[in-house]
């Protein structure tokens, strides 16, 4: 997809900064619009979290917007794409990747930095994953975002300096990523951190924060965000629920239109066939609005399927940080009537 000019920077606030002597510290500016810088390049790597992704749309247009898989369907522009999966993922033949992704891939005019490069796609440029090994020592990465932090230390290394570096949609809060990738992505910010590049995060991520720190046992930063997000999980809940009602009760008004239709053309006399073609042309615009309207109930319910499993997440760390628990943080289903 083509690099589009971005909109004008919006407020962000943030929190966990580190300075050039690479300690991280607690910003004391939560609500100052990023500013370029003039001591290197800003880069900005972009997750799908949706607690805080769209605020890469803050970023000043010189910021490099280096993004992956789904991030497509939110950004406006990016300058870097990563595809670090085999084939068979980013071809769609697994089923985890959009239509048109391919598509997408093959006519991208921005580098696309993949473990698998194919000459079927123009921009695709090989990982340069052992080059990386060599120059750092390890050879740690148990998610696509590491791989990017990697490529971030890489570059600043060889002589292409990143004076900051912007972390935003994600989170690494989910079951498999909070136990495998989450430390993995916390070593490279360390590293990028050692390097003396500026780590900035969203205040609402939980990266670079704990339960509660040790000798300060009364204070549960990360307890209180979990009961933060299950609220607004359950919000976005009631909110979808509603619009799939909604979306129902227009779908099943045109099933009643379609009777109506059907009992005039059975009704109409061989002699105006014309009417009959008349109301058949209408029958089909009324099938195509349906359609369209049974896709997005369709989309609806994946939502609300997202929905339930962010409430169960919050909830388990909700227990596991020893919070204590009501009733009302048991999500109970939210079921829409099936078209």
């Amino acid at each position: 997809m083509p690099s589009k000019k971005m909109e004008a920077p919006l407020i962000v606030p943030v929190e966990l900064v580190s300075d050039n002597s690479g300690t991280i510290t607690d910003s004391t500016a939560l609500d100052a619009p990023v500013v370029p810088n003039t001591t290197g390049r800003t880069v900005a790597i972009v997750g799908f979290a949706e607690t805080s992704r769209m605020q890469v749309l803050a970023e000043p247009p010189e910021t490099e917007v280096w993004s992956l898989n789904r991030c497509h369907t939110f950004l406006k522009k990016w300058d870097v794409w990563f595809e670090v999966h085999e084939e068979d993922l980013y071809t769609g033949k697994t089923g985890l990747r959009e239509d048109g992704y391919l598509k997408l891939l093959k006519e991208s005019n921005v580098p696309i930095y993949m473990q698998h490069p194919s000459p079927d796609l123009p921009m695709s440029l090989q990982f340069p994953k052992n080059e990386i090994v060599e120059m750092f020592g390890i050879d740690y990465f148990t998610t696509s975002i590491a791989y990017m932090l990697a490529m971030v230390g890489y570059q600043h290394k060889l002589g292409n300096p990143v004076a900051e570096m912007h972390l935003y949609g994600v989170d690494m809060s989910a079951f498999s990523e909070y136990s495998e990738q989450l430390p993995c992505v916390n070593y490279w910010l360390g590293v990028l951190t050692g390097l003396g590049i500026k780590v900035v995060i969203p205040a609402v991520s939980p990266l670079l924060k704990c339960a509660m720190q040790y000798g300060r046992h009364g204070e549960r930063p990360m307890q209180k965000m979990a009961k933060e997000r299950l609220h607004n999980h359950k919000e976005k809940q009631a909110q979808l629920s509603a619009d799939g009602a909604a979306v129902m009760g227009a779908s099943t008004e045109y099933g009643n239109i379609f009777k109506t239709l059907d009992a005039l053309i059975e009704a109409v006399t061989l002699g105006e066939k014309p009417a009959v073609e008349l109301i058949q042309q209408f029958k089909e615009a009324c099938k195509t609005r349906r359609n369209e309207i049974n896709q997005y109930h369709a989309q609806l319910n994946a939502d609300l399927n997202a929905t339930l499993g962010g409430m169960r997440e919050a909830q388990h760390w909700i227990v596991a940080l020893n919070a204590a628990q009501t009733l009302d943080e048991e999500p109970e289903a939210a079921k829409l009537p099936k078209l």
